[in-house]
């Protein structure tokens, strides 16, 4: 009878949803998570590690914390996964887009006198 195994990674690394391990080592597995960019690589470990990985916290100590492995059954179920996370992602890049269009401000070099580039320490300042 073949053994029962399950699909794991680290959850994407992003501080905005508190997912800050970038790898972890269990019981001999060693998990690598997010690195230069890359998505989370996937590891298939027994059905019994799986469901001890799903009670890990991001923070051992506080339980408070959001779990740190995302733990899966199919191939179906990690591409779900996936798609969502890209979605997520393209989400945040442009609403981060969004806010940097909003808070910039064109001024004038003519509307600047030296000595507001020299408080300012020669950057330009929306004051008068």
């Amino acid at each position: 009878m073949p053994r029962r195994t399950k699909l794991v990674r680290l959850k994407p690394y992003s501080v905005k949803r508190m997912h800050k391990l970038r790898r972890l080592t269990f019981l001999g597995y060693k998990f690598i998570g997010t690195e230069r960019g890359n998505a989370p690589h996937w590891y298939k470990v027994p059905d019994d590690v799986g469901r001890d990985l799903e009670k890990i916290h991001q923070d051992p100590n506080d339980p408070d914390t959001p779990f740190a492995f995302d733990v899966v059954s199919t191939d179906e179920d990690k591409n779900k996964l996936e798609r969502q996370d890209e979605e997520i992602r393209i989400r945040e890049i442009e609403q981060a887009q969004g806010r940097g269009k909003r808070s910039l401000r064109s001024v004038n070099k003519g509307d600047l006198s030296s000595r507001d580039l020299e408080s300012s320490g020669g950057r330009k300042s929306s004051r008068g």
